[in-house]
This record gives C-alpha cells, sequence and structure tokens, in this order.
C-alpha cells in the first residue's frame, strides 16, 4: 500500500529531521523583545527622570573622583545640544532658554557637589530644582503648544493669502480675457469683470461686470451673447445669458460650459402636497436652477411643433397642479383627449374612484359650456366672497382647499380659436375670461402649434404673462411667441423638450422640462387623488347643471368614441343633493374641565356617558311605543338590551362623535406648555388621533386662534394668560 506523502512548497523552510539515534532537543523557549521605541519622556516625567539620572552620575563621580570642572563642562555641551536640537524643532526662544538653564543648572550643581559640598544638603537643593522643573514643565508644554498654534495659524495665513493673490492674478487674468471679448465683440469698452463664481455643478460660471460710464446698458450686451458664445467658443447648446447685477451698473454673465439640456430630466418622484399659490417647478435652466412658473398670477401660452415637447410640459403643468391642495384642474382637449387620456383611464378602468381631472371637454361645445360656465364663476366669486377679500385685505380672491383655485389647460388652442377652423364663440368666451378671471383665481394655460395670429389670436396672447417657446424650429417661429430678441438664443433650444422661457420682469431664459411618462401620470393620478378638493359651492352653484352633468355628457361622448369601459360613479360636488343623516353630536365648547392632562381621558368618558343615557331613553320611547299600538298603556316594557343596542348603533351609524381639531390642537398645546410645539409634532398628534387634516390646514387653524402665539425659534404655543 503506497501512502501520499506531503511536497513541501517551494520557498517554504522545511524543519530539519533529527538525527538517528539522538534525541530530539526540546524547542527553545520563545524570544521576548521589548520595543523601547513605544516609551516617551512626559513633561512631568522628565525632569524626574532627569534628577533621577543627574544624582546617580554624581554619585559615581565622587566615587571615583573625578573632577568638579567635569560637571559644569558636561552641562554647556549638553545645554549646547540640546538647545541646537530644540531649535531644528521650531522650539520658541522661551523654551530654548528654559532646556539651556535647566541643563547648565545641572552641571553647576553637579561641579558644587564633587567639590565637597554636603550629600544632604546637595540633595536637598537637587529635589528642589527637579520639583521645580516638574511643576514648570506642563506650563512650558502648553505654552509651546500656543506658541505652535500661533505659528500655525500664521503659516495657514500665509497660504491663504498665497492662495488669494494667485485667485486674484487668476482672475484679473481671466476678466481681461472676457474685458477684451466683451470690447471685440460688443464693441463696448471699459466693461471691466470683478467677480466669478464657479457653479457648484460644474457646468458654468457667472461673471460679475462693472459697465462703463457713458450709459451703456444690459440690454446693448444682452444683444451680442450669441457672439460672445461663439468667440469662447462654447460647445453647442451652452450660451451666454445677461441678466441684472446689483445694480443698474453691473451686470451678470452666465456662462454654460456643459450642454445639460441634451440628456433628458426625470419629473421627480416627490409627489407631497404643494400649493398654487407656490411657485410650480416644470424643469430646470442651465446651472441646475429650477425653471419655476407663477399659474396663479400670469396666463401662460405655449407654443411648439410636433415633437418639441410641447404636450410633455402641459403634461408636467399638470402634474404640479395635481400635487396642489388648493386647486382644480380642468383641460379642454380636443385632439381626441390625447391630454387627459393618461389621467383618466386608471379611473375609466376601475382603479380609481373618481377622475383626477374635475373636468373635460373633448368637443367644441363641451369647451363652450366650459368657458362659459368658468365666466359666471368668476363673476359669482367676486360677489359671494368680497366681504371675504375685505376683511383679507385683497383684491384678489384668497385661494384654499376650501375656495379651490381653477386652472384651465387648452391643448392645441388652434383647433378652438383658429381663424380659418375655430368657433368663434370659443375664442370670445376665451378673450372675455382672461379679461375677468384673474381676481377670481382662475388660470388658463394655452398652447398651440404656432404663435400666429391666425391659429391663436393676438388678444388672447397679449393677455398671456408667461410665453414660452418649445424647440423652435427659426427665429421667425419664435419670434411670433418671444418677439425678435429672442433670434440670440435659437441655438440653447436645440433639443427636444427645450424651449424659450419669458416671464413678466424677468429675462429671457431658456429651459429643459421635466420627462414625464404614462406610467408616473398613473402614479401622480393615484397619490393625489384623496387630497383634490371639490368646487365651492357659490362655484358650483354659478356653473348649475352645465357643471354638474359634465360626466354625464363625457360618458356620451366616449360611446362615440368606442369605449367599452364601464363608467364609475361620479362623485358628488356641493351642489348635488345630499342623503339625509343625522346630525352631528354638537359638543360645547371646550371648557376648562377638558384643558390639560387627561383632558381627552375626560371628554371621552363624558361622551360614553351621554351615549349610554341615550340608549336608555330609546329604551323607554321603544316600550311605550308598543304600549300604544297594544292599545293600553301599561308600564314601560323593557325589551332585551341587546335588540335595543343593535337598533341604536343603526340609528347612530354615521354620526360624527368627536372633538374638533381645534379642541384637539388647544389640549396638544396646552400639556406642551410655555416650550410649545412645531407644526410637525401637532400634525403628526392629530392624525394619531384620527384627524383627516393636511399640513396647510394645520397652519390656518393656528393662525385662527387667538389663543396661539407663534414663538420665535419656530413652533406655536398657548398665550400666557393676561390675568
Amino acid at each position: 500500500m503506497t501512502t501520499a506523502t506531503e511536497t513541501p512548497t517551494p520557498g517554504a523552510a522545511t524543519p530539519p529531521r533529527p538525527a538517528k539515534g539522538k534525541k530530539e532537543e526540546p524547542p527553545a523557549p520563545p524570544r521576548v523583545e521589548v520595543d523601547w521605541t513605544s516609551w516617551r519622556h512626559g513633561p512631568i516625567a522628565a525632569p524626574i527622570n532627569a534628577g533621577g539620572a543627574l544624582a546617580a552620575t554624581a554619585l559615581v563621580g565622587h566615587i571615583t573622583d573625578v573632577a568638579p570642572v567635569c560637571g559644569i563642562g558636561v552641562g554647556v555641551a549638553a545645554a549646547v545640544g540640546v538647545t541646537v536640537r530644540a531649535a531644528m524643532k521650531d522650539i520658541s526662544p522661551e523654551g530654548l532658554a528654559a532646556r539651556a538653564a535647566c541643563w547648565l543648572g545641572a552641571g553647576g550643581w553637579m561641579t558644587w557637589t564633587l567639590g565637597g559640598a554636603a550629600w544632604p544638603t546637595a540633595f536637598g537643593w537637587l529635589i528642589a530644582g527637579t520639583v521645580g522643573a516638574a511643576l514648570a514643565a506642563p506650563e512650558m508644554a502648553d505654552h509651546e503648544s500656543r506658541v505652535k498654534a500661533r505659528a500655525k495659524a500664521a503659516k495657514d495665513e500665509a497660504a491663504a493669502t498665497e492662495v488669494k493673490i494667485a485667485a486674484n492674478k487668476a482672475l484679473a487674468e481671466f476678466g481681461a480675457e472676457w474685458n477684451e471679448r466683451i470690447a471685440r465683440v460688443c464693441k463696448v469698452q471699459g466693461v471691466t469683470v470683478v467677480g466669478v463664481e464657479y457653479w457648484p455643478s460644474g457646468v458654468g460660471y457667472t461673471l460679475e461686470a462693472r459697465l462703463p460710464a457713458g450709459g451703456v446698458t444690459r440690454q446693448r450686451l444682452a444683444n451680442f451673447t450669441p457672439g460672445l458664445a461663439t468667440d469662447v467658443p462654447l460647445p453647442n447648446g451652452c450660451g451666454v445669458e445677461i441678466e441684472p447685477g446689483k445694480d443698474r451698473g453691473h451686470v451678470l454673465l452666465k456662462v454654460s460650459t456643459v450642454d445639460t439640456t441634451a440628456q433628458a430630466i426625470p419629473f421627480p418622484d416627490d409627489y407631497s402636497p404643494i400649493s398654487l399659490n407656490d411657485l410650480l417647478a416644470v424643469g430646470m435652466h442651465k446651472g441646475g436652477a429650477q425653471a419655476l412658473l407663477d399659474l396663479l398670477n400670469s396666463r401662460a401660452f405655449i407654443a411648439g411643433q410636433i415633437g418639441s415637447g410641447k404636450t410633455n410640459l402641459l403634461q408636467v403643468i399638470n402634474a404640479m397642479i395635481a400635487r396642489c391642495t388648493d386647486a382644480l384642474n380642468w383641460h379642454i382637449d380636443l385632439n381626441g383627449s390625447g391630454m387627459s387620456s393618461p389621467w383618466l383611464l386608471p379611473w375609466l378602468d376601475g382603479e380609481m374612484d373618481a377622475p383626477p381631472i374635475d373636468w373635460v371637454a373633448s368637443t367644441v361645445d363641451e369647451a363652450v359650456r366650459m368657458i362659459n360656465a368658468a365666466i359666471r364663476v368668476a363673476k359669482a366669486r367676486k360677489q359671494a366672497y368680497k366681504r371675504l377679500m375685505r376683511k383679507l385685505n385683497v383684491d384678489k380672491l384668497t385661494i384654499s382647499p376650501e375656495i379651490p383655485g381653477i386652472v384651465i389647460t387648452l391643448d392645441e388652442g388652434a383647433e378652438a380659436t383658429a381663424a380659418n377652423r375655430g368657433d368663434t364663440r370659443l375664442a370670445t368666451g376665451l378673450e372675455s375670461l382672461i379679461t375677468i378671471s384673474r381676481a377670481a383665481r382662475l388660470a388658463i394655460v394655452l398652447s398651440s402649434v404656432r404663435g400666429t395670429s391666425d391659429l391663436v389670436p393676438a388678444a388672447i396672447q397679449a393677455q398671456a404673462g408667461t410665453k414660452i417657446a418649445m424647440r423652435p424650429a427659426d427665429a421667425a417661429e419664435a419670434a411670433y411667441v418671444l418677439g425678435w430678441d429672442c433670434q440670440k438664443m435659437i441655438d440653447e433650444a436645440a433639443n427636444p423638450g427645450t424651449g424659450i422661457i419669458r416671464q413678466p420682469g424677468a429675462p429671457m431664459r431658456s429651459l429643459v422640462a421635466y420627462q414625464l411618462l404614462p406610467h408616473q401620470i398613473e402614479e401622480i393620478a393615484k397619490a393625489t387623488l384623496a387630497r383634490r378638493p371639490t368646487l365651492d359651492e357659490p362655484s358650483a352653484q354659478a356653473a348649475g347643471d352645465d357643471y354638474k352633468n359634465r360626466w354625464i355628457r363625457f360618458g356620451d361622448w366616449l360611446k362615440t368614441q368606442g369605449e367599452e369601459a364601464p363608467m364609475p360613479p361620479a362623485p358628488r360636488t356641493p351642489s348635488d343633493p345630499q342623503p339625509e343623516r343625522p346630525k352631528a353630536i354638537q359638543l360645547p365648547e371646550l371648557d376648562d374641565r377638558y384643558k390639560g392632562p387627561g383632558g381627552m381621558a375626560r371628554a371621552q368618558q363624558d361622551m360614553q356617558d351621554a351615549l349610554e343615557k341615550a340608549k336608555e331613553r330609546a329604551r323607554e320611547v321603544q316600550a311605550e311605543r308598543a304600549a300604544e299600538e297594544a292599545g293600553d298603556k301599561p308600564a314601560v316594557e323593557q325589551r332585551p338590551a341587546a335588540d335595543v343596542d343593535a337598533a341604536f348603533n343603526e340609528l347612530v351609524e354615521g354620526w360624527d362623535v368627536k372633538l374638533s381639531d381645534v379642541d384637539e390642537i388647544t389640549r396638544l398645546l396646552a400639556e406642551a406648555g410655555p416650550a410649545g410645539l412645531p407644526v410637525t409634532k401637532i400634525l403628526e398628534a392629530l392624525k394619531a388621533a384620527g384627524f383627516g387634516i393636511e399640513r396647510a390646514t394645520v397652519y390656518r387653524r393656528l393662525d385662527a386662534m387667538g389663543n396661539v402665539k407663534k414663538l420665535p425659534e419656530g413652533g406655536y404655543a398657548i398665550k400666557p394668560d393676561p390675568s
């Protein structure tokens, strides 16, 4: 039988085999090595160790009869050596003097001791000197630390100064290059670049320039931005934008060096609640700034040919409106409901209880109904809320989830307003609505394939404060929308989804719209449906049957399109008749008994007691009625408690038996005391208590509560009792 033998690894040490006949020696014990490099003197231990070594040296010198002068010689030599070594470590002059003094003192003591001094006296002085040096050592160490810190700060300051000088030199060279470029391209002498800021995104920079005397304006430089971009030269899709500076004598030149529009930017996955009072982010400008629209105060007109990204931008606007808790979206979609379909399909397929779009007009007749209803709503709101506006001291209606704003989005306006094929009723109605709707908070977003007056009347375009040309084919097309001065920016909107925007009080800028895909539209529709407001009562009454029966007519139109999906019941509006139901039990105003710790528990117990009393009374009434039906009035017959409880529960099903959210906020703030609570904590507590309330509503409740104050550091608290 063969046995396997292990082959030693090449290069590995092989243990020697013991010689035959000899006994194997036991292994040697492991060798212990001490790492002396890890041992260091501390500021206190060093003088003590030095004092001990000095005493031992003196004793040996005394025994061997060393000449006394050797002591001072050794001290001087040591002082010189330590001073040189310390100087190489950047020790301060004070530290050098202290070290030299210690060694000279040690040498003097040894000379005195070897010269015949009494040993007790000599050792006494040695101990005193050692203790003094040990006590002074920490202070000297702190002194050295302070000196080194000051030296480091001075060194850093010097380095920063050098960097600043280098930066100023680079700025001067960079500024001089741009000064020459502006003089060469814009034919303006004396413009001085005084600052440069590189964008954090790394895709460009901003120059601050001072204009020369003599009346040179920002617009004069803005007329030559294409030439400046070419003179650099910048990559395709990049450009120079001129914006106002800190005063009229300064301008900002925003220079993009990377084409950020070449790739699509996905729509953010943030579907949290917002307000139509806010600026709505629909894309990005060059440099990473958000492109924001003010739909509430400025009518919007968007023009773009097929494939420009116009419809995608409209869908982004629809998505932002869907996130608003104080806005309703009405669509005029005469192109086969192509814009509205992605929003409505989940509802038509039974995946949602209600449509996310409040009204869709797919025919010209329905669009005329909508516009006429909107005109009536605008007029009715001015009458219905005039006292509210007076109370708030505003000249435009303040929107809220209870009084929502209305955004009417019209896709492909040429189908409705074109001179050769449009409907004059719709064009006239739109013009009237645009004139009267702003104060009533009805916003309008109009789109068309071109901005020419034969497609969109000039009177309607003139009322649009926000104008966007999506991927204009040439300067002439863009000029119909933005004016002839837009030609200098045409090259910066060459990709699909890009455009040029002009807004009131702001310079023209290029933008790239977020990309919104159909599946994300469905996500947004489902995520925001629960917080979509309903039309307020005065507006619903003014809109009348045109508004009330809108989904019935939409269903009829669907049948003409071959749509077989069943139509779910349309959601009720404030003008619809509501089924009668028992009124909610109204609790009295929150008194002192329900304030403070345990207030909610006491309130719940009182409600339970009230319910038990109501049950008892229900039993009595039921027994009395049974006796009357029998023809006599015997003593009250008590029916089984289970039957009466079941009847009572059926009777009160759906009653709202709870404290108001204002009462709960009062309780929470009372328990928090003077420290108060932030709105986030209040909102969390309210939702935990079963109140379906949004952050905006909490703010309104707090602002309306007279016994609540806002804290300087944030949050809210109960006002202290003046008494």
